[in-house]
């Protein structure tokens, strides 16, 4: 697994503070995962530090993010226009948000719908959405067995030209989508759900954001209420689209991948996964 805190996480931090002209007194590691979190209490600021061998990754989401706030998307506000690339990885300086209520199904699914609406004519600097280019990166680095990773990359490759038909078909438009859109990537506040971490953000087929809540009942056995709450909240139910099992299959991928690559240890989750996509017995899947 590939270890993404860097060596300092407060000391990368303060740097780039100090780059951005903030007060980072009172630094606080707050997270260690596929990105590292130190909050900056002084300078009301959480940064998020990215590997050093993933810039793109954090270009893409300050893009995305500056294009969504720009718009007036209820997106959390970057404090910085740019990453800023240090030995210790690549930073964002985000505003930090006291939460002040737990995200409901219905105000995630209305955030994506203003998300959406905010931006169907592509905002400028927006890259497209890439679920391929993820996938065929983390699946190439991931420890598979050669059979396994061939078969992986063969089912990429059958989805890739039904991705391109129905995102051009797809009910909901198309618009700047999250990518990754469910509660854990929300902060409520005020009755209202922010979004952040648009680290696989991009311009494609709106209801890609509708496929977590999708794949949350029929993998993770979650309630069927809550994904009717949220579909109730955009105010569209792409159910009846054919092109909406294409979507739900290339999500389902990608969580898998990112277990597969991020999170190896767990070997039990990742072989569930990977016998269920490749047409084994299915078992539900845990969420990580």
């Amino acid at each position: 697994m590939r270890s993404a805190s860097p060596p300092d996480p407060l000391r990368t931090a303060r740097a780039a503070a100090a780059i951005a002209g903030l007060d980072a007194h009172g630094a606080s590691l707050v997270r260690v995962a596929a990105s590292t979190l130190v909050r900056l209490p002084a300078a009301g600021v959480v940064a998020r530090i990215e590997p050093v061998d993933a810039g793109a990754r954090a270009d893409r989401q300050a893009r995305c993010a500056a294009a969504a706030m720009a718009a007036g998307a209820p997106v959390a506000p970057l404090v910085f226009p740019t990453p800023i690339a240090l030995p210790g990885g690549h930073v964002t300086l985000w505003a930090w948000i006291d939460a002040d209520a737990p995200v409901t199904p219905a105000a995630l699914g209305q955030a994506a719908r203003a998300l959406h609406d905010a931006t169907r004519r592509g905002e400028a600097g927006v890259p497209a959405l890439d679920p391929f280019g993820i996938l065929h990166e983390r699946l190439t680095r991931a420890p598979l067995e050669a059979a396994t990773r061939a078969r992986l990359l063969a089912r990429v490759a059958e989805l890739a030209p039904a991705w391109d038909r129905v995102a051009a078909d797809d009910p909901a438009g198309r618009a700047l989508v999250h990518g990754d859109l469910h509660r854990g990537n929300a902060l409520g506040k005020r009755g209202r759900a922010l979004l952040i971490d648009l680290e696989l953000a991009g311009f494609g087929p709106a209801s890609f954001d509708l496929a977590p809540a999708l794949v949350a009942v029929e993998r993770y056995g979650g309630l069927a209420a809550e994904r009717d709450a949220l579909l109730r909240g955009y105010g569209l139910d792409p159910r009846g689209w054919p092109g909406l099992a294409t979507l739900v299959a290339v999500y389902e991928l990608l969580v898998t991948s990112w277990v597969l690559a991020e999170a190896s240890h767990q070997v039990e989750e990742a072989h569930k996964r990977v016998a269920s996509l490749l047409g084994g017995p299915h078992r539900p899947w845990t969420l990580l």
